[in-house]
């Protein structure tokens, strides 16, 4: 069974993401593929505890949610709107959590790295020493 992931958009409005698309992109003759979630309204959610919660910046919510539904095992994840540019990813179970953790991890890791996450790294390894 599949991963079930939840999102809250715009208007407290939810989806259920049921797959995902591949699109070419050409441009000044170079192609590269992008990917774009598909998805479905729903009325209720699957009730999910606080219990179990990580929360992710929204800037890298599409690349994550990309890697829960090629990696994902028949967990459920609820990505709740907490701001602006913030979501919080609410799991069934502490095996979906840990499986989260990992991949927000390595799509930190394998980001580029911007002259705004820099500093606060740099501050969140002095304070770690």
């Amino acid at each position: 069974m599949p991963v079930e992931v939840y999102v809250e958009l715009r208007g407290n409005r939810w989806i259920r993401v049921t797959g995902r698309l591949k699109q070419v992109v050409v441009s000044k003759g170079r192609k590269s593929l992008r990917y774009v979630l598909v998805g479905e309204s729903v009325g209720e959610l699957p009730k999910l505890d606080g219990k179990y919660a990580l929360r992710i910046p929204a800037s890298k919510l599409n690349k994550v949610i990309l890697r829960l539904i090629e990696e994902g095992k028949g967990y459920i994840i609820v990505f709740e709107k907490t701001g602006v540019d913030e979501y919080t990813a609410k799991a069934e179970s502490m095996e979906a959590l840990s499986l989260l953790k990992n991949i927000v991890e390595d799509v930190f890791s394998s980001g580029r790295r911007t002259a705004s996450s820099e500093p606060s790294r740099e501050a969140e390894e002095s304070q770690s020493s």
